[in-house]
């Protein structure tokens, strides 16, 4: 991969730690708003959870299949 002194190296650590952090904070802020603000349960929230999964999953196999028979620059526009 990348020599372990290079600056790319040092760039790319720092905007994986930069996305790490900013998809974390992004998630707990999800959870505390639907929490605080829209008053919903433990359980509400694992509901809400699931169909967030499973809606990215069933959106993903249609853009997968695009990619596989046509091109990946269509699957990219229908994503």
């Amino acid at each position: 991969m990348f020599a372990k002194n290079s600056k790319a190296y040092s760039v790319y650590l720092l905007f994986r730690f930069v996305c790490s952090l900013a998809v974390s904070m992004s998630t707990v802020l999800s959870i505390v708003y639907h929490l605080e603000v829209v008053q919903l349960d433990a359980f509400q929230l694992v509901l809400v959870g699931t169909v967030l999964e499973t809606s990215c999953f069933l959106f993903e196999i249609p853009t997968g299949v695009v990619a596989d028979l046509y091109s990946r620059r269509r699957s990219v526009l229908i994503g």
